[in-house]
């Protein structure tokens, strides 16, 4: 389960760094409606239609994942 996890969030973050329109396809698929991302700092963003209305037109340049 945890391979699964790690593939799953390698592709969002793949898709982040494509460009707006592949990251909102890949979050609108993945995401439940009632979707809530915490932000350092007490930022939150709540339901699926914020979170992808969030997602930067600027495709991130770079990601790494490590353990």
């Amino acid at each position: 389960m945890l391979q699964e996890l790690l593939t799953l969030e390698e592709k969002g973050w793949k898709a982040l760094a494509t460009d707006q329109k592949t990251a909102r396809a890949f979050y609108a698929e993945v995401l439940h409606d009632d979707a809530l991302m915490l932000f350092p700092g007490g930022m939150r963003l709540e339901g699926k239609d914020a979170i992808l209305a969030s997602l930067a037109a600027q495709p991130w340049q770079r990601y790494d994942l490590t353990e």
